[in-house]
């Protein structure tokens, strides 16, 4: 059991296939991920937790929090966040209307579907493309959409496709070309899922760096 209905129940017993109905729960979500730190203990402080930072600076946005689950952290009125400074979240729009599917797996993967900020880690990153490595399983399938016809620009972001061993690698390239994806494989085995917007900061990363993303939908 995880909770009762306490409105409307009678709704679900007209309610035909098809329609939807609107859920309210009660307490909301204590989700502080991808918060600027001060907005992260305004939103705190409305559940009268106590809130502790790794770090009290402005500029900084929360990458984590502990107790990470609502129900544990109104239980113990306190909650611990840990931030990074913004400058290293880079900002990345995703284009769900050529990619659907392939976007609704990034999201999944990187952690965007459940917070405002997603993370990644470089697999590889070389003179023009950083490659970063989504842990997507076996079963899950990339299959081809919005493939590139003729060429992609520097910032494109994509994934790698079913069509290639390196499935599900996600890439960006930092100059264009016409004959490889941003994931260095062949146009057939790449799937365009958006661009990045913060492009230069992606020269300053390092392999086996943990890179946070934040999405701007437009």
């Amino acid at each position: 059991m995880v909770g009762h209905v306490v409105h409307g129940i009678e709704l679900c017993k007209i309610a035909a296939e098809g329609d939807c109905l609107q859920v309210i729960v009660e307490p909301s979500q204590v989700d502080l991920v991808g918060m600027p730190l001060e907005s992260a203990r305004t939103e705190a402080e409305a559940f009268n937790l106590k809130f502790t930072p790794d770090v009290d600076s402005p500029d900084r946005i929360v990458i984590s929090q502990k107790p990470a689950t609502t129900l544990e952290a109104l239980s113990q009125r306190a909650i611990e966040v840990r931030t990074i400074p913004d400058k290293q979240v880079i900002s990345i729009t995703l284009d769900d209307v050529n990619a659907p599917r392939t976007c609704k797996i990034f999201r999944e993967y990187s952690g965007l579907k459940y917070h405002a900020i997603g993370r990644l880690p470089i697999l590889f990153s070389f003179d023009e493309v950083t490659l970063f490595k989504a842990k997507i399983p076996k079963a899950t399938s990339v299959l081809p959409e919005n493939i590139p016809v003729s060429s992609v620009d520097a910032g494109v972001l994509a994934m790698t496709n079913d069509s290639c061993k390196g499935v599900g690698i996600v890439g960006v390239r930092s100059v264009p070309s016409s004959e490889f994806g941003p994931t260095s494989e062949p146009f057939s085995g790449t799937n365009i899922i958006g661009t990045v917007i913060d492009m230069e900061k992606i020269a300053n990363l390092e392999e086996g760096e943990m890179v946070f993303f934040r999405e701007v939908r437009r």
